[in-house]
C-alpha cells in the first residue's frame, strides 16, 4: 500500500514538473527562436531552460534529505 502511494506521489510530482517546463517553454518561445537563429546549440538552450528547475529540485532535496533521515531513524 505504501509503495502504491509512493509511486502515485512521484508520478504527480513528475507531471507537475513537466507542466511547469511546458509553460516556461511556451512563454519563452520567442527568446528560444532568437537564440537559435543567433547560433545557440540545443544543449545550451536545454541548460538555459532547465537550470531554474534544477536549482529548485536541488533545494528541495537539500531540505528533504535530512528530514527523511531523521524520520527514518
Amino acid at each position: 500500500m505504501v509503495g502504491l502511494f509512493t509511486s502515485l506521489a512521484i508520478l504527480v510530482a513528475c507531471l507537475g514538473l513537466f507542466g511547469l517546463a511546458s509553460l516556461t517553454i511556451q512563454r519563452r518561445m520567442k527568446e528560444i527562436g532568437v537564440r537559435k537563429i543567433l547560433g545557440a546549440s540545443t544543449g545550451r538552450l536545454l541548460v538555459l531552460l532547465t537550470g531554474e528547475f534544477t536549482r529548485l529540485i536541488l533545494l528541495a532535496f537539500v531540505g528533504a534529505a535530512p528530514l527523511a533521515y531523521l524520520l527514518m531513524e
